[in-house]
C-alpha cells in the first residue's frame, strides 16, 4: 500500500466505517477470484450500508439492492416505499447514498493504493456477464414502461404485460436475431471451445 494516508474515497470510507480487512479482501477477490470491479463496488457498498444501518431492522443488502438497483430489478414504487420507511426511522438516505462508491473508485483504489494491475478490465467481457447486464437493463426498461402506462387514462394495467424485445439487425442483409438468443449462442460457442481444449 502507498505510504501516507490516502485521500481516495474508498480509503476514507474504510476509515469512516471501520472496515478493517476490506482492502485485503478487495485485492483477493479481484486477483484470486476474478471478481469484477462492479461486484467489488457492490461488496463495499453493502458493507457500508451494514454499518450505517446498525441497530435498525433493515437488511443492508435489501436496502442497497433496492435503492442502488445494480441489476435493474427495483421499481420506482419499491424504491419510494423503502425511502419512506427509512425516513420514518430518521435514517438519512442521502448521507448513505453519498458514501457509496463506484466501480471506478474501486479501480483507482486497487491500482494506486494496493498496486494491483487492473489491465484485465480492458479485455472483452464474458458473454454471460453481458447477457446478465442486458437482462437487468431490459427488466428496468419494462418496469419503467409499465409504470408509465399504469397512470395513462384508459389503459387497463391488469390486462397487459409489457415485453421488450431487442433485436440485432444486419446492416447489409436486413436479417435480424433477438439479442438474448445471439448472446446465448456466443455462450454455447465459448463452452464448446473450452470443452474442446
Amino acid at each position: 500500500m502507498s505510504s501516507g494516508p490516502s485521500r481516495r474515497k474508498i480509503s476514507r470510507m474504510i476509515h469512516k466505517y471501520g472496515l478493517e480487512g476490506v482492502a485485503t479482501e478487495l485485492r483477493d477477490r479481484y486477483t484470486e477470484e476474478g471478481a469484477s470491479l462492479r461486484d467489488l463496488a457492490d461488496f463495499v457498498n453493502v458493507r457500508i450500508t451494514d454499518v450505517f444501518l446498525a441497530d435498525t431492522p433493515f437488511s443492508p443488502r435489501h436496502v442497497y439492492e433496492t435503492l442502488k438497483d445494480p441489476d435493474g430489478r427495483s421499481t420506482k414504487q419499491e424504491q419510494s416505499a423503502l425511502r419512506r420507511r427509512l425516513r420514518m426511522r430518521d435514517i438519512d438516505v442521502g448521507d448513505l447514498e453519498a458514501d457509496w462508491v463506484s466501480h471506478m473508485s474501486v479501480r483507482t483504489f486497487l491500482r494506486k493504493d494496493l498496486n494491483v494491475d487492473t489491465g484485465r478490465d480492458n479485455e472483452p467481457t464474458d458473454p454471460k456477464v453481458t447477457l446478465k447486464r442486458i437482462r437487468g437493463l431490459v427488466r428496468r426498461e419494462e418496469s419503467i414502461i409499465t409504470n408509465t402506462l399504469s397512470v395513462t387514462e384508459g389503459f387497463n394495467a391488469g390486462q397487459w404485460t409489457v415485453h421488450t424485445e431487442i433485436r440485432l439487425i444486419d446492416d447489409e442483409t436486413g436479417e435480424f436475431v433477438q439479442l438474448t438468443e445471439f448472446l446465448q449462442h456466443l455462450i454455447r460457442e465459448r463452452l464448446s471451445e473450452i470443452d474442446g481444449r
